[in-house]
Parts: C-alpha cells; sequence; structure tokens
C-alpha cells in the first residue's frame, strides 16, 4: 500500500471517528405540532436542521492526540429535583443598544402572550436605545407577565438598572445570579442575544456610555461570567441557546460546556426575528417537565417553523447540542488536525483547498464575511479525503 493510500485510510478513519463523536438532541418529533408549514424538504440530521450541502453539522477543535481515541462524553450531574420550586425559570439577556431593539420588544410580547404558569417563570434583562418601543435608554429587568396585547409590553419591571455595559461579564454574571437566586427553579434555561460573530462573540452594545463605545461578550467575557455565576449559586444551566449569528461553532461550544448541559445554536446568519416565543412558552407551559434535551430540541423546531414562514426559506438552520459530547469532536479534530500537520508540504493544499470548498457559514454578512465566515467540519474533512 502506497502512502497516498495510507494517507486516505487514515483521513477516512478520522472522518469517521467525527462522525461516531457528532451527536444532539432528538427534536422530538415536534417539528410539525407548532404551526402548520410546508412540507419538510431539508434533512434533519443528528437533531440539527441543515443547511446544504453539509449543514448545520457540529464542528470543533483542542484536546491532543495523535491517534483517534473517542473518549466517552463527559459525564454530567444528575440533577435533583425539588417538588417545591417550579420546574424552569428561563433567562433572556439581550442588549437592544444596537438597532434590533424592536425585535427585542416583540419578544418581550410573544413571551407575555403565552404567559406563565406556577411551573414557568420568564426573567429578562434587555438594555434599551434611544427610539425603542421602551421609552428609555436604561437596562431593566423585567417579570414576564400574561398579556394579549401584541404591541404593548406591560410586564413589572423589577429593577432600573441605568447604562448597562451589556458586554461587561460582570452584568452577564449579576444578572444570573439575581434570576436564579430570586426565582429558584429545577432548571433553568439562558437565551444570549443580540448579534453573533461566532469565535469572536455575541451581544453587541453600542453605546456603553456617553462617549459612544461599543463592547460586546467575548468568548473568555462569556466564560468569566458563566464561571462565576455558577460558582455564587452552584447551579448549572440545562440550556444556553443563542439568538445570534453563528454561535454553533467549536470554540464557541468549548467555552459553554463546562456550564450548561445543551446548546441551541446556529452555524449561519440568524435573522433579528430569531424565535417566536409565543408557541415555544405555550408548550412549555402546557408540559414544564420535559427536560434540557426535549427543550432544546423543541427550540429548534420552533425557530425552524417560524423561519419558515416569515421567509418561505427551506435551507434554515439550527442546531440542538448535546454539550457533553464536545471534548470528544475535539479529540478527533484535533487528531485530524495532527495528520495534516505531519507533512505541512502536502496537507497544507489540502486543508486550503477544504478551506476554500467547503460550506460556508456567515458568507452573506455584509461586512467583514471573510474574517467571520466559517465552514463545515465534515464537508471540508470529505474534501481533504
Amino acid at each position: 500500500m502506497n502512502g497516498h493510500a495510507r494517507r486516505n485510510i487514515r483521513i477516512m478513519l478520522f472522518i469517521g471517528s467525527l462522525l461516531s463523536a457528532l451527536t444532539a438532541c432528538d427534536p422530538g418529533g415536534r417539528l410539525t405540532q407548532l404551526t402548520p408549514q410546508p412540507p419538510i424538504t431539508t434533512p434533519i440530521i443528528l437533531g440539527i436542521t441543515a443547511e446544504a450541502p453539509g449543514g448545520g453539522t457540529l464542528a470543533t477543535a483542542a484536546a491532543q492526540m495523535a491517534e483517534v481515541t473517542v473518549a466517552p462524553p463527559t459525564p454530567q450531574p444528575i440533577p435533583t429535583i425539588d417538588p417545591n420550586l417550579p420546574a424552569w425559570t428561563i433567562l433572556y439577556y439581550a442588549g437592544a443598544d444596537n438597532e434590533h431593539g424592536r425585535y427585542l420588544w416583540d419578544d418581550l410580547n410573544e413571551m407575555e402572550i403565552a404567559g406563565n404558569t406556577d411551573q414557568v417563570r420568564v426573567v429578562a434583562q434587555i438594555d434599551w436605545n434611544d427610539g425603542d418601543p421602551a421609552g428609555t435608554t436604561e437596562a431593566l429587568r423585567y417579570l414576564i407577565r400574561p398579556d394579549a396585547d401584541k404591541a404593548q409590553v406591560s410586564s413589572e419591571v423589577i429593577a432600573r438598572l441605568g447604562e448597562a455595559n451589556m458586554g461587561d461579564p460582570a452584568v452577564l454574571a449579576d444578572f444570573l445570579a439575581w434570576g436564579i437566586t430570586a426565582y429558584p427553579a429545577n432548571r433553568y434555561a439562558l437565551v444570549l442575544g443580540d448579534f453573533g460573530g461566532g469565535w469572536q462573540g455575541c451581544c453587541l452594545d453600542q453605546s456603553i456610555n456617553l462617549t459612544g463605545q461599543s463592547d460586546h461578550l467575548s468568548l473568555p467575557d462569556i466564560d468569566q461570567a458563566l464561571a462565576l455565576a455558577q460558582n455564587q449559586t452552584n447551579a448549572r444551566l440545562e440550556v444556553i441557546a443563542f439568538a445570534a449569528s453563528l454561535m454553533n461553532q467549536v470554540d464557541v461550544l468549548e467555552t459553554i460546556q463546562p456550564y450548561a448541559s445543551f446548546a441551541v445554536a446556529s452555524a449561519g446568519l440568524v435573522p433579528g426575528s430569531t424565535w417566536d416565543f409565543e408557541p415555544v412558552l405555550t408548550q412549555l407551559n402546557a408540559d414544564p417537565l420535559i427536560d434540557g434535551r426535549q427543550f432544546a430540541g423543541d427550540l429548534v423546531a420552533a425557530y425552524v417553523n417560524y423561519q419558515r414562514q416569515l421567509a418561505g426559506d427551506e435551507y434554515t438552520g439550527m442546531a440542538a447540542v448535546d454539550l457533553a459530547q464536545v471534548p470528544a469532536v475535539s479529540a478527533a479534530v484535533e487528531s485530524l488536525a495532527l495528520a495534516l500537520e505531519a507533512d505541512p508540504a502536502l496537507y497544507g493544499a489540502l486543508a486550503a483547498d477544504a478551506r476554500r470548498g467547503a460550506q460556508k457559514y456567515g458568507a452573506a454578512a455584509v461586512t467583514d464575511s471573510e474574517r467571520i465566515a466559517a465552514v463545515d467540519l465534515l464537508h471540508a474533512a470529505a474534501i481533504i479525503a
């Protein structure tokens, strides 16, 4: 067997390891339960509603292995269910100090229409911008209350925080610690928005002080905030969902893996409308005892339903990811990288071809498309093979 053949076999073994390591939540067969939609033509692969041709597949990197040995999933603590506590607290954190304020206002209204129960509570922190429907430039904390008016937000304002930098990890950590302490539950889900840039982070705040400077949550910021909140509350998040673009990337998943069981994120661009939270919360209110795996899958189904209705887009993408599997994927990716690194003169050109030819995410961004765009991991690996 010549060297080229051996190299192909080895690369294919690595790709097989990637396939075996990739995992995601089953949407639970609920894709058609939320709202009517056109017939599904886009495949749901491994719980991922995909963008053609390789779309939605999970990409990761890290670890140190010359040969592939897929590690078992990272053990997760078994949740202790307290029958005296509500089932869920949803923590919604978003910066409207940008041009997306109207979308966040709609989100709050959708949450109000769904209402709440003694088993599901929703709290939110939003930093508003001048001209937004909220009529303030302050950051406000809300406890969502039922309200059928789709134009006005009538939920209780729990706290007025003044001008807050939503890109400061201390601000996110404080919100999480407050929400978990004030509204304890058996399970917690965090929704982060708005604007995402993959490895660059998310939650853009375009006006953090009188000088008009901007900030955002970088991945180290997110790591710091989640660690601080976890240390303060001793609570683990069940789900982290990103209402932001490009956040289903290796660096992001590795960052949040220590702090949550499941992630919901898109590898591609996400419109400002993100989710319709009315069917999401209506369904959770009706069946509050579901676990994080089911809820993450329901979020995928709800997003796809909504975006297909709005734009008729059969190629919209959102994924529910079991974060316990991320270290195994990381190890397989690192092994593939080491195999390519063994002969840069040969494999460097192959890697470049894969980077150019693989399915891209974020390439439609108006600016910085080449800098922020990511590629589909398995598609790139298949090109290399």
